[in-house]
């Protein structure tokens, strides 16, 4: 009698970690319903508008060329649909960061920097259906503005740059969720 005790404990105790081990194994191979990881983008644009559109690489998750489109901008908010290599989602954009303004008399340049700003995706359709995420952005811009006359002053309060002299660049990263598409 006095084996028999010892004997059930044991007994018991491999039959939790069999069930244990059972259940851990079952969930290291059960699928994964989506991908998951650092997405980053790089916008690049000429246009002086208020609505710009942005020349996109994209690469991380997923990867592709195409463009993000600006649906409406403010003073601290800007809306955008991205359309990626098949697939598209929505931007929401927030000037957050911390900027910084420089003005060149001499070249009549406008050097704008910003760093910290926020964002966030949703609504991906096509390709990226489902795909969300969010992360921080920053920007740089050069534009010239004109003079008031031939060999004058710079006028930094022109309300348009010099046709064809604006550059912005916009560096972007965060996590991104897709769903796995079967």
């Amino acid at each position: 009698m006095r084996i028999r005790g010892p004997l059930i404990i044991a007994a018991l105790a491999a039959s939790l970690v069999a069930v244990g081990g059972t259940a851990a194994s079952a969930s290291t191979t059960s699928p994964q319903w989506f991908k998951h990881g650092q997405e980053h983008f790089l916008l690049t644009t000429r246009s002086a508008s208020d609505t710009p559109a942005y020349q996109a690489a994209a690469w991380g998750v997923f990867s592709g060329f195409g463009e993000f489109i600006t649906v409406s901008s403010t003073s601290t908010a800007t809306v955008l649909v991205a359309h990626i290599s098949g697939g598209s989602f929505w931007v929401n954009a927030k000037d957050n960061g911390t900027s910084n303004v420089a003005q060149n008399p001499r070249t009549c340049q406008v050097t704008f920097t910003s760093y910290g700003n926020t964002y966030r995706i949703f609504a991906g359709s096509g390709r990226l259906w489902g795909l969300s995420g969010w992360g921080t952005y920053s920007i740089f811009s050069v534009q010239t503005v004109p003079r008031y006359w031939w060999g004058g002053p710079c006028n930094f309060n022109a309300s348009h740059p010099v046709p064809g002299s604006t550059f912005t660049v916009i560096k972007a990263n965060g996590p991104v969720f897709l769903p796995w598409h079967r």
